[in-house]
């Protein structure tokens, strides 16, 4: 006959712990331990919950093939399911934990069911190991407890804000600062004015993600504070650059007019007017079309000239580079 102490359950931070020590009901020598361990996690709509068996002293290798079964003591018969198994305690015991979740909550079902339990370990047809496992309606119950805990939390916001690494700068990443929140709006207001404020680089994007999934996000054009955030580091950064980007732009509209002779164009300038980007404007005098816009119709369009597509604005692609 084998006898067995269980401790009382030690619950932490959403972690149920118990030990059960066997020993020969006869001559009180001591057989083996079964530590079983329960965690509680924040899911992305309902609790998680993770099961671990730690039974020693039992030899393994990692990757082992076994099988685990928790079935009633009153007659029912195991149902191994498959599980992870890695060697622990200096070699003398094994960590296993269900593979799937199939196996994960038929293990949890027995458990949260109340009743006397038997413990078994199998390698294909062959058991290795059947021993009694206490088991009452406690575990249910303190199960219960943590799930409600988690539910009645307070969701985390985590507010992310993502740089690029401009040219000419040596960044080994883009600059990324995160901040927990308590609720969304202080979220947002400490992305748009602290974070975005004090970003060493111009923005990428910024994100907003509650108890891990993404709930709000904004680019760095589709942001007027982005925008302007974007503008301002690029006009510290080269304060010329919108002179330039003007005397640019008006070089290119005289070229188009033919205001500036052939022979004072650079070959870059030569070669853009032999070979345009687009081709049109058309007008789509039937329904037409269009890569950015679909079917379009009593409208002008463009043809991208290298691909022969049709755009019904030129912004996808620059005139020039």
């Amino acid at each position: 006959m084998v006898g067995v102490d269980y401790s009382a359950w030690d619950v932490q931070n959403g972690e149920l712990r118990r030990r059960f020590d066997y020993q020969d009901s006869k001559t009180k020598r001591y057989i083996a331990t079964i530590h079983l361990v329960c965690k509680i996690e924040r899911g992305t709509s309902e609790p998680l919950t993770f099961l671990a068996f730690t039974f020693s002293p039992f030899r393994v290798v990692d990757g082992l093939d076994l099988g685990l079964s928790l079935a009633p003591l009153d007659g029912g018969r195991h149902a191994p399911v498959g599980v992870n198994v890695t060697s622990v305690e200096d070699g003398q015991g094994a960590l296993m934990s269900p593979r799937t979740p199939q196996g994960l909550r038929l293990l949890l079902s027995h458990l949260l069911s109340g009743r006397q339990l038997k413990f078994g370990i199998f390698q294909g047809p062959e058991q290795l190991v059947d021993m009694p496992f206490y088991n009452d309606s406690e575990f249910a119950q303190l199960h219960q407890a943590q799930v409600a805990v988690l539910k009645t939390k307070a969701s985390v916001f985590l507010a992310k804000i993502t740089g690029v690494i401009p040219q000419g700068m040596n960044l080994p990443a883009p600059p990324v600062e995160m901040r927990e929140f308590d609720n969304i709006t202080t979220a947002k207001q400490w992305l748009l004015g602290e974070a975005l404020t004090n970003l060493p680089t111009p923005v990428n994007n910024i994100e907003v993600f509650e108890n891990g999934q993404s709930v709000w996000r904004e680019w760095h054009s589709s942001h007027d504070a982005l925008i302007s955030k974007n503008e301002l580091w690029w006009d510290a950064k080269d304060p010329g650059r919108k002179e330039r980007e003007a005397a640019d732009k008006e070089r290119r509209c005289n070229i188009e007019s033919g205001l500036i002779p052939h022979s004072q164009l650079s070959l870059k300038e030569q070669f853009e007017k032999a070979n345009p980007r687009w081709l049109g404007p058309y007008f789509a005098w039937l329904p037409t079309s269009t890569l950015d816009a679909g079917t379009i119709w009593m409208t002008q369009y463009w043809v991208r000239a290298s691909l022969g597509l049709k755009y019904k604005n030129k912004g996808w692609f620059p005139d020039n580079d």
